[in-house]
């Protein structure tokens, strides 16, 4: 599956020295995030993509124009040396995932359909509501794996989906882009 990844250019050095790259815990942008992506390599596993930690990726192409690709997170840095890495990665090292859907996961929120949400109102706290709520967060994946004509119309919210895969190989690599990230907060 040909998929598009943005990394700074220190992990693309460092594919070329150990020919590999898998995420480092240390680089979750942020401490609240460690239990979706937790939640995330639970599902890798699942469905048979085994990573301690997903590596995220785009399934079209990303615009480097676009304001998500700034940065703004009290770094002093006026700008961020990346590369755009189109990738070619064997389908079965692959889980989609909806991008909008996915920050449900990444805030702790419920995936509701139609009307669940009445059902759950007040009981938020309960165990079985925690329960439903982390099986809820499956809805953000392309199931049967990353068969899309099963994707549900009503889910399909951002237009934009993600892939997690379990590490960056060299051999993956197709094309390098280098770019540099600009920090909105700096003028």
């Amino acid at each position: 599956m040909k998929l598009y990844t943005i990394q700074h250019e220190s992990v693309y050095h460092k594919i070329l020295k150990n020919k590999v790259y898998t995420t480092d815990k240390r680089f979750i942008c942020s401490k609240s995030f460690e239990k979706a992506y937790s939640w995330m390599s639970k599902m890798m596993k699942k469905y048979r993509v085994f990573s301690p930690r997903p590596v995220f990726c785009y399934v079209t192409k990303p615009d480097l124009r676009s304001e998500r690709h700034l940065f703004s997170d009290g770094r002093k840095a006026k700008t961020l040396n990346m590369v755009l890495l189109e990738i070619d990665v064997p389908d079965e090292r692959v889980l989609v995932s909806d991008f909008a859907l996915w920050h449900f996961v990444l805030n702790e929120y419920s995936i509701f359909f139609g009307n669940e949400e009445i059902k759950w109102e007040g009981k938020e706290k309960s165990k079985r509501y925690l329960k439903f709520k982390e099986k809820s967060w499956e809805r953000c994946l392309i199931l049967p794996q990353n068969d899309f004509s099963k994707y549900p119309k009503d889910l399909r919210t951002s237009g934009i989906l993600q892939a997690c895969i379990p590490e960056i190989r060299i051999e993956y690599i197709k094309k390098v882009t280098p770019f540099i990230l600009l920090n909105k907060a700096k003028k």
